[in-house]
Formats: structure tokens, C-alpha cells, sequence
């Protein structure tokens, strides 16, 4: 890998952060925000999944932000097929609540639709 090769690999990712970077500093500033907010990148035409049990009735309220658009959905898997009880696609941003209606792991799960890095910030309680 040339020089040139080299900087484009590191400065991407830099580029690609960077709005998670500036949505954490006006956060912190402000007092705003859920108090557990994660803060990923999404690579290009990847996807980055949160998966937690839930018990039966249990809701999880949740909402995102993005840079760009992203498909997002909630999702558990039974008998080899998966089931998405909750779908958006082409969306920055989204909230709602979920209740599950058995126990069982459910995922939350971006898929990003660029083919550079996706700068994501989520909660999820």
C-alpha cells in the first residue's frame, strides 16, 4: 500500500466518526439525551446489530440517529426464519417502543445503505 493508500485508510474512518463525535459533544454540553446512548459507525453496506432477552410483556423504548439513511429493524429468529415485528427502511432517525410478546432474544439491527461508514447514535432501555 502506497502512501496515499495508507492516509485514505486512516483519515475514512476519521471522516466517518466525526458527526458521532460532534453529536457527543453537543449532548454533553446541552445535559440532553438518553443517559445510555452508544455511539457507532456502521461500515459501508454493513450491517451492526444490538441483541438482548426480553421477557414476556417487557418493552424496550428505543430511537436513533443518523448521518445517513439506514434500514432499521427489530428482529428474533424461531424455527430457522426470522420475524421483524418492527421495520423502517431509508431512515436518519426513529423512536418507538417495542413489547414482546414472548421471552426470547430480539436484535435491533442497522443496515447501512452508503458505501462509506455511517455515523449511528442509539438508545435503547
Amino acid at each position: 500500500m502506497d502512501l496515499l493508500g495508507v492516509k485514505r485508510a486512516l483519515v475514512g474512518p476519521l471522516l466517518a466518526a466525526l458527526p458521532v463525535l460532534l453529536w457527543g459533544a453537543a449532548a454533553a454540553e446541552e445535559g440532553a439525551g438518553p443517559k445510555h446512548s452508544k455511539e457507532v459507525v456502521v461500515e459501508g453496506m454493513e450491517t451492526y446489530e444490538d441483541c438482548r432477552i426480553l421477557e414476556a410483556g417487557e418493552s424496550l423504548d428505543f430511537g436513533f440517529e443518523a448521518c445517513k439513511t439506514l434500514d432499521f429493524n427489530i428482529h428474533f429468529h424461531d424455527a430457522g426464519l426470522v420475524y421483524t415485528p418492527v421495520e423502517q427502511a431509508g431512515v436518519r432517525g426513529y423512536e418507538g417502543s417495542f413489547e414482546a410478546d414472548t421471552a426470547r432474544t430480539y436484535c435491533l439491527m442497522w443496515s447501512s445503505l452508503s458505501l462509506e461508514g455511517t455515523a449511528l447514535r442509539y438508545w435503547a432501555e
